[in-house]
């Protein structure tokens, strides 16, 4: 939740391209959940977690919704993103 406290203008103007959709937030957030699996590949892994030990976890999305998802995990642990992978 820190993204979304530091770029609120940015966050709030790029939910807005989602206005038309039938539910906003979930469409966003399924796109941002795409857009970091693609961008931070090299430093994240799925997990085995969950009931079926795939990787898919029970949490809520931006909207508030309980909804299945896919939790991930560093590669190496303690060794930072560097900022120039979020530009």
């Amino acid at each position: 939740m820190r993204v979304l406290r530091l770029h609120t203008i940015a966050f709030a103007t790029e939910l807005l391209e989602y206005r038309t959709r039938r539910d906003p937030l979930m469409a966003f957030s399924r796109e941002f959940s795409h857009w970091i699996g693609r961008k931070f590949k090299t430093h994240l892994r799925k997990t085995t977690n969950g009931p079926k030990r795939d990787g898919k976890v029970e949490s809520r999305n931006l909207a508030g919704d309980d909804i299945v998802n896919q939790q991930w995990q560093r590669r190496t642990p303690g060794t930072p993103i560097p900022p120039s992978a979020c530009t």
